[in-house]
């Protein structure tokens, strides 16, 4: 399957779409998503994975094909920051995928958003009122506090 190529205005279109921070957190995608929270963009008549645009967008390379995956270090399927994607095989991820807890919140939180949830906590603000800011239940919100979830933030 041949991808669209990426010219001058598409990657225009791209930026556009893109929320950036910092190098260091996520650059959140603004444009359409996929029920399982993954940024589209659609060129030429084709829908394609905003990560995927950006990691060759990045790297100057060819969009990757289907069977290469570009992994999210981040676990943020709306993220597509540069420094946090990767090529990689599905058995990799699906490795990683076991170690992290970042499919039950299908992109609704950053790591940005763990590191406030935690300080809010630690500076004495309940559990119930730090949920009613994010699209969120408080059990998760207790289990993020606990760290038995997102553990790999800081």
């Amino acid at each position: 399957m041949s991808h669209p190529t990426l010219t001058a205005a598409t990657i225009q279109k791209f930026w556009s779409r893109v929320k950036k921070a910092s190098t260091d957190q996520c650059w959140i995608w603004v444009g359409g998503h996929t029920k399982a929270g993954y940024g589209v963009l659609r060129v030429s008549g084709k829908s394609l994975y905003a990560h995927r645009v950006s990691y060759a967008i990045a790297s100057g390379e060819a969009i990757p094909v289907p069977q290469t995956l570009v992994r999210h270090s981040c676990h943020t399927p709306t993220c597509v920051n540069p420094a946090h994607l990767s090529l990689g095989s599905k058995r990799s991820n699906w490795i990683d995928s076991r170690h992290t807890t970042y499919a039950a919140y299908s992109g609704k939180l950053c790591d940005d958003d763990v590191r406030e949830i935690r300080h809010r906590y630690d500076t004495g603000e309940t559990q119930t009122s730090i949920a009613g800011d994010y699209p969120i239940s408080i059990s998760a919100i207790s289990r993020i506090c606990r760290r038995e979830t997102w553990a790999y933030v800081v």
